[in-house]
């Protein structure tokens, strides 16, 4: 198997779970349409393979929570990193909308210091500061639960709705 049809159908499965966590793709961004045929015609082949992960990466341009990212990618199962995100923006818009519709709000809740400190410039950088330590403690607290880490604070089935639960040690495995 070839470098790119490794890459590609890694994205696939990454994108499909997104496709399901975000039902309405199509509608909100009308150039995700057709993803699911960009997707059939780059597992048709390798030669087809680089030139359609190309144009799924450029359907994906300007939208938020897209599957593509930079750096290094996640380890944990594309579905459970879709549902993170999926609660994450949703999370994100909460506060967001908490922050705009209360001056009090607006006016009392401060970035923390070692982020400079300081009151925040708008609603969404708010929402974003509130909601992005969720996502990496839900991610923790699958990736805890898989390796069976009694002593984590949090476990999570990476399901939807979440649910956090709380390891007991009558969770190790016996021997």
């Amino acid at each position: 198997m070839t470098d790119i049809r490794v890459k590609f159908d890694n994205k696939a499965e990454e994108i499909e779970a997104w496709m399901n966590v975000n039902p309405d793709y199509a509608t909100e961004y009308p150039n995700l349409a057709p993803l699911a045929q960009l997707i059939a015609i780059g597992r048709a082949g390798d030669d087809s393979a680089q030139s359609m992960y190309d144009a799924i990466r450029a359907c994906f341009k300007d939208v938020e929570g897209a599957p593509f990212r930079k750096g290094k990618t996640s380890s944990l199962p594309a579905q459970v990193v879709a549902n993170a995100d999926s609660v994450t923006q949703d999370l994100n818009a909460l506060y967001a909308s908490i922050m705009a519709d209360n001056e009090i709000v607006a006016q009392l809740m401060t970035r923390h210091g070692r982020s400079g400190g300081g009151l925040y410039e708008d609603a969404s950088e708010y929402g974003e500061a509130v909601s992005k330590p969720v996502n990496a403690r839900l991610k923790k607290a699958y990736a805890s639960m898989v390796a069976n880490d009694t002593e984590a604070e949090y476990w999570w089935d990476g399901e939807l709705p979440v649910v956090l639960t709380q390891p007991s040690a009558d969770s190790e495995d016996s021997e």
